[in-house]
């Protein structure tokens, strides 16, 4: 499962071609489904990441001193951070978008590293006791996180802190439990694992800093929408490199649930997403709401341009972003 959600994913394997074309046909209508429902146009949108950022992004990795076991994956990576800390944080200054961008390399390293099971299991209680993490990511990860109440407000680092914990603990948990069947009558238990997995809370929290937002009673009801429709959105771009993949995810999990077809949970996600972030659009005003209207251009913007999820390999970006962000 693409436990970032999150934000990553998994190299695909080589299908039938018939199962290539049938898959592709689902995210297809999927994607055009969102972009229409949610009304989200991104064809004045065309987002690039500063050089600065790209230049502080990489002296904050290199000055970590981690090995670098696979130079392709990890340079991915790092361009995937810095285009998440730009897209999504568009509205912010270079600041807070370099913070979020080694947070987001930090969690695809976990998401991708095979770090030791104790080390997972681990990381909650020494986070609490401030005891060194019992591996050099986890503890750079828990750095961060200290680091937070620069950026946010105390309850929004809180719920940061949880939805990280979460996070890496259902990393741990996934790999112990990945050959468990899922039972057709746990018809919560896909949502349950999702919220865990996508660190959802987190980057909903990461739309509102606390010096151009220190009232949180301005945004924090619409969270709660906000937290699924993150994940649901990942869900839908990454469906295709991961059904191909033969990988179980959301989706996959809720068709063995609902006992429907691909197809028609793909399209019932879409709604959930439209609702949802229709909602938290009702709920908010002013700058509060213009900002999430941003983040969520550069949240979709990113998932369409990101070589991560190579969307190009079943659908016609051309139809969906501007001309000068094609390039």
């Amino acid at each position: 499962m693409d436990s970032v959600g999150s934000i990553l994913g998994v190299p695909p394997s080589t299908p039938s071609t018939d199962s290539t074309m049938r898959v592709g046909a689902a995210a297809r209508s999927a994607v055009h489904e969102l972009m229409l429902k949610t009304r989200i146009s991104l064809q004045d949108v065309n987002i690039i990441p500063d050089k600065s950022l790209d230049e502080r992004v990489r002296r904050g990795i290199a000055g970590w001193g981690l090995e670098v076991k696979s130079p392709g994956k990890w340079e991915q990576q790092v361009i995937t951070a810095v285009q998440l800390g730009a897209m999504f944080c568009v509205h912010m200054n270079i600041d807070i978008q370099c913070h979020i961008a080694l947070y987001s390399f930090l969690c695809m390293r976990v998401d991708d590293l095979d770090i030791e099971l104790q080390a997972l299991e681990e990381f909650s209680t020494r986070l609490c006791t401030s005891d060194t993490q019992l591996h050099p990511v986890l503890q750079l990860l828990a750095e961060n996180l200290a680091r937070m109440p620069g950026y946010y407000l105390p309850y929004a680092c809180q719920c940061i802190v949880v939805s990280t914990i979460q996070f890496v603990s259902v990393t741990a948990f996934d790999r112990k439990t990945h050959s468990m069947a899922l039972h057709k009558e746990a018809t919560l238990f896909p949502e349950y694992r999702r919220t865990r997995s996508g660190i959802g809370e987190a980057f909903a929290f990461f739309i509102w800093d606390s010096k151009r937002f220190p009232d949180i009673t301005a945004f924090v009801q619409a969270v709660p929408d906000l937290i699924p429709v993150l994940g649901y959105i990942n869900d839908i771009f990454s469906f295709y490199k991961e059904a191909l993949a033969d990988e179980d995810n959301y989706i996959s999990d809720l068709s063995t649930v609902t006992g429907k077809d691909l197809d028609s949970v793909l399209l019932d996600v879409v709604q959930d997403v439209a609702t949802m972030l229709d909602r938290a659009r009702a709920i908010l005003s002013g700058d509060t709401r213009d900002v999430l209207e941003q983040y969520f251009e550069g949240y979709m913007f990113f998932h369409f341009v990101t070589p991560r999820y190579d969307v190009k390999r079943f659908l016609d970006v051309e139809n969906f972003i501007g001309r000068a962000a094609r390039g």
